[in-house]
């Protein structure tokens, strides 16, 4: 028999090691507030927010062997704005569809029923398009149904930088989407002297969301979703929104006359930059120059001349470029605007006119409209 050797007690003892406790975070009854608040928003506004579906016949490679036609489905998004079935949507969605439908929020569970958190679809209905505006890239849908839930639109001019706003969509056709971020910039011009303003966001906006509304903290529509800068082809944080003000103006004349009518006072304009402003020896940096009035136009009737500096609307507004005053409301003119007294200041003119030699017709091609 052979002895066997006994390891150390110390050896047989077995290593216990101490398992961390669960972190216990601090209450933060502001962020759980304002979730609460984000959740109940979204809860209130969701039912006025649908899913646009449109089918077009395209020609094409993708045709069946023997057919001259494809058929494109297409998703995007929409916003109701009235009980009696008017929807808010992109042109770009809807514009060459054969058939539009649109797909209605799911409607809230019975009292009675299981709950669960899968919805059941909503109702499906078809929609005629009212109008559209390629300019503002707005267009307005209705549908055969009242008593419907709808949204209304804000301030658009209200708005602030930094401002907590809430897209809602279908992106990659996932209907019902919800996205927060804030206002980057309340009047972004994608080129310069664009005649059309956008409020920028960073809530995530992709293929699909246009046409839905960009909501503030109040629930109110201060926008419509319309396109994104990127390079990957998905969200990058730069999302831009057709402000509510020209949305109103826009809808409304489709409402009445199926089209939007923009009124010209025959002025080709530049906005004053600071290297203008010194080449010209302007005493200012801000406003817009005249380059051009069209003879015997409204702004000629008025008393515009080449070389006048627009200050403001009024005597005690200010407008700061040239797109400001092209993208300014006037609903109510018709096509028929004419310059309002005190809206421009003329400058001592001297012997060469530096305005008739370096900013000579032409130079813009954009005529003054104050229609949105």
């Amino acid at each position: 028999m052979h002895a066997v050797a006994t390891p150390p007690a110390h050896a047989q003892a077995t290593t216990r090691r101490t398992l961390p406790a669960a972190i216990e975070a601090p209450a933060a009854p502001d962020l759980i507030r304002l979730s609460g608040t984000i959740e109940r928003l979204v809860a209130r506004v969701r039912p006025a927010v649908v899913q646009v579906i449109t089918t077009a016949y395209l020609p094409g490679e993708t045709a069946a062997p023997g057919a001259l036609l494809a058929t494109q489905h297409a998703t995007g998004s929409g916003v109701l704005v009235s009980a009696d079935g008017y929807i808010v949507t992109n042109a770009h969605v809807v514009e060459g569809a054969r058939r539009v439908q649109v797909v209605l929020a799911p409607p809230g569970p019975e009292p009675s029923a299981p709950r669960s958190i899968l919805k059941p679809p909503g109702r499906a209905l078809g929609a005629q398009v009212v109008g559209l505006d390629h300019e503002s890239d707005l267009a307005l849908l209705k549908v055969a149904e009242t008593g419907l839930p709808f949204l209304t639109l804000g301030d658009s001019e209200a708005l602030r930088q930094g401002q907590i706003v809430i897209a809602l969509g279908s992106p990659m056709a996932l209907e019902g989407s919800v996205t927060l971020g804030v206002v980057s910039a309340v009047a972004r011009q994608v080129k310069p002297d664009d005649r059309m303003v956008y409020i920028q966001t960073d809530a995530p906006i992709n293929p699909g969301n246009s046409g839905g509304p960009l909501l503030d903290a109040e629930g109110q529509v201060v926008g419509i979703n319309s396109f994104i800068l990127t390079q990957s082809g998905g969200s990058e944080g730069i999302g831009f929104a057709a402000p509510s003000n020209i949305v109103r103006t826009v809808i409304d004349q489709l409402r009445k006359a199926g089209r939007v009518r923009r009124g010209e006072i025959g002025i080709v304009a530049q906005t004053i930059t600071p290297t203008l402003a010194a080449g010209l020896g302007l005493g200012q940096g801000w406003g817009v120059v005249l380059a051009d009035v069209l003879p015997d136009g409204p702004g000629a009737r008025a008393g515009l001349r080449v070389g006048d500096i627009v200050r403001s609307e009024t005597s005690s507004g200010g407008w700061a470029s040239w797109g400001s005053i092209s993208t300014t409301p006037c609903s109510t003119c018709w096509g028929r605007c004419a310059p309002r007294p005190g809206w421009w200041s003329r400058r001592p003119r001297p012997t060469a006119d530096p305005c008739r030699t370096r900013c000579a017709p032409g130079t813009s091609s954009t005529r003054s409209t104050s229609s949105r």
